[in-house]
């Protein structure tokens, strides 16, 4: 995001043109510029076959990255578009 900012909402959309089961199991990560990599929304996370509405997750992160992880080891991550939300950060006094 190029910069630290105040994150309060990630949004995500599965696939819809195929392979919309492959996107279970997942978890979020935030990340500020200098920090440790922090779950922004605890636990795993799954689309429901079909479902073409996104899954909405909100929270109050300071970050400035954002990693969509997800397990297994023959997993494959698909997905369709990932939107943060938030305002900048400004200095950590």
């Amino acid at each position: 995001m190029g910069a630290d900012h105040k994150v309060s909402k990630i949004q995500i959309w599965n696939r819809t043109d195929c392979c919309s089961e492959a996107l279970t199991d997942f978890r979020i990560w935030t990340k500020t510029a200098t920090g440790e990599w922090e779950e922004f929304s605890l636990g795993l996370k799954t689309f429901k076959k079909d479902q073409t509405y996104p899954l909405k997750f909100t929270g109050s992160k300071r970050a400035r990255y954002v990693m969509v992880q997800i397990t297994g080891p023959s997993a494959k991550l698909m997905l369709a578009e990932v939107k943060v939300f938030g305002t900048p950060a400004g200095p950590i006094l």
